[in-house]
């Protein structure tokens, strides 16, 4: 059996996520996993309106989203 743990060697280090924050996370995943099933297109749209945005050398992504 391999090892895949990407944090071996880190010792005994642990984060801690306030519960609002795995709330927001896991909606947001949610939301992500309905869209994909019952709104697929809503990601090709997606990408086309980030190409778009990413070439208007004029806006500043980060403000439009």
């Amino acid at each position: 059996m391999t090892d895949d743990n990407p944090n071996k060697g880190c010792g005994d280090y642990t984060v801690n996520i306030d519960k609002e924050d795995l709330v927001d996370i896991y909606v947001r995943k949610w939301v992500l996993k309905w869209c994909r099933k019952y709104y697929p297109e809503a990601f090709k749209k997606a990408e086309e309106y980030i190409r778009e945005l990413m070439e208007d050398k004029t806006l500043d992504i980060d403000k439009e989203l």
